[in-house]
């Protein structure tokens, strides 16, 4: 939710909240600190109460909270380590890099660098683009119950970017704007491009370019990292506002700039390897001086000085972070001639162990004195991560073989169900399917009448029976990979060349003679109630694709729920694509674009199989098949 006016949403900023509770009453620094000054900040009480869960990623979980004194809500970032695989990752690799915690969880200097960071972005993209594109920054605040900062952030009530709509003749399209064109060109003729339905991801990239190229001209080359397209997830970071802008909601980043070589080369110019969140103060307050009538005039004096301010705090708190890190990259010999930033790193380590409940204040200050203090307590903190990473990975390796198991289970039950209980197999069927047509909508990828549109034709008798078929390819798929791997275990125990073969052969034809088998038995058992089986009876005999059977028989009725399904399982993919995948992520548009052209070549398929028993049956009446997909 937008902040009910603009007045209140300038006092409101650079505030600092310090509570014991996640939602208990605690109190809001209304002012601004300046550690230039030393001023005391005026104070008002906010009591704010979780509301509901709204995501995660690597470096955050998302709450929505709303003050219960005011009514108004906010998004709030909590870093805290709940012990997961994905988050030991992330804290193995920022030690690799700083030699030290993950900085936004336990370090006060850093969540409020983040703060200050994401008001003075969201002031200079009010100078970029004629409004805010990124969405602000209230207060910090220490959780106790979780032992992590959290970052209190204006709400946006958005979605992700929602995927362009079906078009059936994507396939007709394609070697009209390609083969065709060329070969009209080459004769002379005129070619135009036939364009397809519009997707939303287009229209973010090009934002994200553009905050990208703007924030490298300021010297945010840190915040580069949160908007590069390149890396597929950054497009997961905006949201769609009620005035349908695109709102930059993540502006922190879960772990550092490795992957790209255009940021190692920029962190080896900063001097600041790798970046992590890494702002180049010189290139900023020079833009700034640059550009200062512009600024003066778009915000005005008032504004433009209290942006200046908020830079002064971003460069304090961020030099204060950086400086209480080893980063031994980064800061090379000063490790050894620096005793100031020797001792900065000192207290940072020591404010982190007393954050995380490890020692008292009173030992933090000894520490902070001590070289000898500080080595010991800092060999029991690697070892006790050590013993720690090993148990994360010890419950994920439980977790994963529980869920293999109850994977295997439910397989095995679809496969039951499909001789002896077709009740069940029906209502997995329709549930799975609910279940995605749900997520969609909940989304914002389906509109209420789109996902009311692919409902009903789920009760339609042949629907049912596809979904049976759908149902049964689901559950067969980890079973046959369960046998394969097993077979390949005994056949690499003692591994001989025909051994090797039959194993190559099995993983080939297994599947598809198990499909088939199923088939025919589905047309004995439905004969004479009019279900046609032949495209599926087609298609599954066929390795690899052979999934794909049902599919391609509903698009011979169903065309709309056909590529419905396909591309929410497309899109799992998609999100869980290693590294550069995720929701809303190039990646998964990618997958489901790729879904559409299969879905479009099984509509294609479909017309030509009608076709063919239009020829070969010129008695019989054949269903046309919908030119146009509901959804």
């Amino acid at each position: 939710m937008t902040p009910d006016n603009a007045t209140k949403n300038n006092n409101d900023r650079n505030n600092s909240v310090h509570t014991n509770h996640p939602i208990a009453q605690h109190r809001w620094n209304k002012g601004v600190y300046d550690p230039h000054t030393e001023k005391t900040p005026a104070l008002q009480d906010i009591a704010p109460e979780f509301v509901s869960y709204l995501g995660a990623g690597r470096a955050a979980e998302v709450h929505l909270v709303r003050d219960r004194r005011t009514g108004r809500l906010y998004a709030e970032k909590l870093f805290q380590a709940k012990g997961s695989l994905s988050e030991a990752g992330r804290d193995i690799i920022y030690w690799a890099c700083f030699q030290a915690p993950f900085a936004y969880h336990t370090k006060e200097n850093a969540i409020k660098a983040a703060m200050f960071r994401r008001i003075v972005l969201r002031e200079l993209t009010e100078l970029w683009f004629g409004r805010p594109l990124v969405a602000d920054a209230y207060y910090t605040r220490w959780d106790e119950t979780a032992k992590g900062h959290v970052l209190g952030t204006e709400y946006i009530k958005g979605r992700g970017p929602k995927p362009g709509k079906f078009d059936p003749h994507t396939l007709r399209n394609f070697f009209k704007n390609y083969p065709a064109r060329f070969f009209k060109r080459l004769a002379g003729m005129k070619a135009e491009k036939v364009e397809g339905p519009l997707w939303e991801i287009d229209e973010v990239t090009r934002q994200l370019d553009a905050l990208k190229e703007k924030f490298h001209q300021a010297g945010f080359i840190g915040s580069e990292w949160q908007v590069d397209k390149m890396l597929s997830a950054p497009t997961a970071n905006v949201l769609r506002d009620k005035n349908d802008k695109w709102i930059l909601v993540d502006v922190e980043s879960g772990m550092p700039a490795l992957v790209l070589l255009k940021h190692l080369w920029a962190a080896i110019k900063l001097g600041s390897f790798p970046l992590f969140d890494d702002t180049d103060f010189n290139k900023l307050h020079k833009y700034v001086e640059n550009n200062r009538n512009d600024l003066v005039e778009k915000l005005g004096k008032e504004r433009f000085h209290k942006l200046e301010s908020d830079i002064r705090q971003l460069e304090h708190h961020t030099k204060a972070w950086k400086s209480s890190e080893p980063a031994i990259f980064s800061h090379k010999h000063r490790l050894l001639t620096d005793s100031r930033l020797r001792t900065n790193i000192r207290k940072g380590f020591a404010e982190h162990w007393v954050k995380t409940g490890q020692i008292s204040t009173a030992k933090a200050k000894n520490i902070e004195r001590s070289n000898l203090h500080f080595g010991s307590y800092l060999f029991h903190d690697y070892a006790k991560s050590i013993l720690s990473g090993v148990d994360i990975f010890a419950r994920s390796v439980g977790r994963g073989v529980r869920r293999f198991a109850d994977t295997i289970g439910t397989a095995l039950r679809l496969l039951y169900s499909t001789l002896f209980d077709e009740t069940y197999l029906k209502q997995f069927s329709e549930s799975n399917v609910n279940e995605r047509i749900d997520s969609w909508q909940k989304s914002g990828r389906l509109t209420a009448a789109e996902a009311a549109a692919l409902r009903p034709d789920m009760n339609t008798p042949e629907l049912v029976e596809y979904l049976k078929g759908l149902g049964f390819h689901v559950g067969l798929k980890p079973i046959i990979t369960c046998v394969l791997f097993a077979y390949a275990m005994w056949v690499f125990h003692d591994p001989e060349v025909w051994g090797i073969i039959q194993l190559f052969l099995a993983s080939l034809w297994v599947g598809p003679a198990t499909r088939t088998l199923y088939t025919l038995y589905r047309m004995i058992r439905t004969r004479g109630r009019g279900f046609s089986h032949g495209t599926a009876l087609m298609v599954g005999a066929l390795p690899k694709v052979g999934n794909a059977a049902y599919p391609i028989q509903m698009a011979t009725t169903h065309p709309g729920l056909a590529s419905f399904l396909q591309r929410s399982v497309f899109s799992v993919f998609g999100c869980h694509f290693p590294l550069f995948g995720g929701t809303d992520s190039r990646i998964e548009h990618v997958f489901i674009k790729i879904a559409d052209f299969g879905a479009a070549i099984q509509y294609e398929f479909a017309n030509l199989i009608n076709g063919f028993k239009s020829l070969i049956l010129p008695g019989r009446k054949v269903k046309s098949i919908p030119d146009q997909n509901k959804t």
